[in-house]
């Protein structure tokens, strides 16, 4: 703003300073409006604009309205900025002088359309577009892939050069359908669809990275703990993926998978961030590939067992006794074939917000061939009451179709950051969600409780108005496919890690405090002993009113005899 009235000469409130701020903002480097020369009004910009800008009646995303036409004192015209499209109208931002330094406005995006509310007659001309806003000359590439940022990178809207929607962070994983080159470099790409329904392509810068022969199905499982005789580096995704930290001499490493190539030995392993995103991590552990040369650290712990059964075992002190059962939880983002057989239950996602799973019918299948009990839960998306109350009764519905036998949940965390971007990740709103999603289930006859972190349980879900609903508590630990603690004493089941130390793949497993009849639906009915009551109390009714009509038809008929005989029975 500070380079905005410099160059304007005009302090805010003002439509051409608020103007030469935020399209510098949009674009990313100063910009000026009327470039060398120096216009008296707004409304002059439509003939006298810098270079860099081009006339259009058709509005484009940061693109400058330009109107004119007003009288006093309006008939120096008016400038503003569009920063949304949709059904015909245009939403723009904008500041007037001595009245008001921003605000959001809307109106037709017509040219010729009069600017809301009078304002002395402003006629939208057209508008002027910033090149960098433009670009036709894109050609887009078919390539799906995953790319992770090494560097804070911006995210533009509808070209390499647009507005810049946000700035992403590094390690941030973004999925794209295609790639392209524009002004010699490399972009990738992909298209987004809103909340209001409006979509949107973006492009994010992304140089090739250094390329490894590294393929996942190249890992080799092997559990064990490493100790570190040397400081290295621990890389994100792949051996030479980005550094998220470097590990100091003494470090003690516990993994489940190792990798050979690029001249070193690896051990590999999965960890989730607090945020609850999953990413699995290298570190370098010789520097050759032959086994025993150049070694980087020392190596305890158990080894592989291929013909080790998928069963959770464990090499803690920690007392399993308090476990009746071991189990699973699936969803569609689960690999095919996992052996079902070597658990006891499972606990599979049938929806996410009112999005039904992709392969809830898949599991519900194998786990009624495998012969074992499952549960249901949501994973939330709700954002405001409404919407917790519409994904409560989708639920129910998915949940009378497939009939859980152990319960119904709500999973409420926020993986993918979908809530935190509108504002809705607050200890209020999902406190909010789990009360009216627990009572609606419940209400439906269906046994209900809530998933979550520890964290999150013990910070945020820590109301009474919660204690009647049962507790599946997310806790890793070190997260090394262990059963290494005990969370009976805050809930049912205790999803203990998210990796299977034989396989190495992701895998959610969970230990079950309690029998299966605990689930059973507790739907409100009445004791034995308390309906049969009732049935005497009605039974008694009954006779007592046969004995009244009884009683009235004789004194009716003593009184038809006492008339006969000249006497009255009044």
């Amino acid at each position: 703003m500070q380079y905005a009235v410099a160059r304007t000469g005009v302090a805010m409130p003002n439509c051409f300073t608020y103007a030469t701020a935020r399209i510098s903002e949009i674009v990313g480097s100063r910009q000026s409006l009327d470039g060398s020369s120096k216009v008296v009004g707004a409304g002059q910009l439509w003939v006298t604009h810098a270079p860099e800008f081009a006339q259009s009646s058709t509005p484009v995303l940061g693109a400058l309205m330009i109107f004119q036409g007003g009288v006093a004192p309006y008939y120096y015209g008016h400038v503003a900025v569009v920063e949304g499209i949709s059904g015909g109208r245009v939403t723009f931002s904008e500041s007037s002088y001595r009245e008001f330094n921003f605000r959001l406005n809307s109106m037709s995006s017509a040219p010729g359309s009069y600017y809301p509310n009078g304002y002395g007659n402003l006629k939208l001309i057209g508008y002027l577009v910033h090149k960098s806003l433009t670009a036709s000359d894109i050609k887009l590439t078919n390539e799906n892939g995953t790319y992770t940022l090494a560097v804070p990178t911006n995210k533009r809207r509808d070209s390499p050069t647009g507005i810049i929607a946000e700035t992403l962070p590094v390690g941030k994983k973004l999925s794209y359908t295609n790639v392209t080159t524009y002004g010699g470099s490399r972009y990738i790409s992909w298209v987004e669809t809103e909340p209001n329904g409006n979509k949107y392509r973006y492009y994010v810068y992304a140089p090739k990275q250094e390329s490894s022969s590294y393929s996942e199905s190249q890992l080799i499982n092997e559990v064990g703990v490493a100790t570190l005789t040397k400081a290295v580096n621990k890389r994100r995704d792949s051996p030479t993926g980005i550094i998220a930290e470097t590990l100091p001499v003494g470090k003690k490493l516990s993994y489940t998978n190792k990798w050979i190539g690029n001249g070193h030995r690896y051990i590999s392993w999965v960890e989730t961030e607090p945020n609850g995103n999953k990413y699995r991590y290298f570190v370098a552990v010789s520097g050759s590939e032959k086994y025993g040369v150049d070694t980087w650290a020392t190596f305890g712990g158990p080894s592989t067992d291929t013909k080790a059964p998928q069963t959770p075992t464990t090499a803690q002190t920690i007392n399993e006794s308090n476990v009746k059962h071991w189990g699973v939880d699936l969803s569609e983002h689960n690999a095919d074939g996992i052996d079902l057989s070597a658990y006891d239950f499972a606990i599979l996602r049938s929806n996410y917000g009112e999005i039904a799973d992709k392969e809830i019918e898949c599991w519900i299948d194998v786990c009624k061939k495998t012969g074992i009990p499952y549960g249901l839960y949501c994973y939330d998306y709700a954002i405001d009451d409404d919407q917790a109350e519409a994904e409560a009764k989708y639920t129910i519905e998915m949940a009378q179709k497939y009939k859980p036998e152990l319960g119904v949940w709500i999973d409420m965390e926020d993986e993918d950051k979908y809530k935190e971007k509108r504002n809705a990740w607050t200890k209020e709103r999902a406190l909010r969600t789990c009360e009216i999603f627990c009572k609606c289930v419940q209400s439906a006859g269906f046994y209900t409780g809530i998933y979550s972190s520890s964290w999150v349980f013990k910070n945020w879900l820590n109301s009474s108005t919660l204690n009647q609903y049962d507790k599946w508590v997310a806790q890793w630990d070190s997260n090394d496919g262990n059963y290494n603690s005990d969370t009976s004493s805050m809930g049912t089941i205790h999803q203990y890690t998210s990796v299977d130390k034989h396989s190495g793949i992701g895998l959610d497993k969970n230990a079950m405090y309690v029998d299966f009849d605990h689930y059973k639906s507790k739907i409100a009915e009445k004791p034995q002993n308390e309906t049969e009551n009732v049935q005497k109390d009605e039974s008694n009714e009954s006779d007592i009113k046969k004995l009244n009509v009884l009683i009235s038809t004789l004194i009716n008929l003593l009184k038809k005899l006492l008339s006969i005989f000249g006497k009255s029975g009044d």
